[in-house]
């Protein structure tokens, strides 16, 4: 999409005024949306893996404490969203855990 085919009123449209307040100050509203698309992009990948970090390093101190299946633990006070998507989770989980590495490789 060519920035100069587009109106910054065609893009409010499309993601709503207040959306686009962010970037209408500039003399290209779409052109400074995009590269902040792409910016936003580069980070996402780096964020997952950190994510990934933390629940590993979360997992590793947890259950050593607790033991492997410690998010279901009375000892950890959980609140309700949480229990809930404990129990949503509960048998893919556990089935995760009681597979051989290799049949681990399928559930990703």
């Amino acid at each position: 999409m060519s920035s100069k085919n587009i109106e910054a009123t065609d893009l409010e449209a499309w993601f709503s005024s207040e959306r686009m307040k962010t970037y209408s100050f500039h003399s290209d509203p779409e052109a400074l949306y995009l590269w902040n698309t792409h910016v936003t992009k580069a980070f996402l990948e780096d964020i997952q893996h950190v994510e990934v970090l933390l629940r590993n390093c979360v997992h590793t101190v947890v259950s050593s404490k607790y033991g492997q299946r410690w998010y279901i633990h009375p000892a950890i006070p959980f609140d309700q969203q949480a229990k809930k998507s404990i129990n949503k989770a509960g048998p893919a989980c556990w089935d995760y855990q009681r597979a051989s590495t290799a049949a681990r490789a399928s559930y990703c």
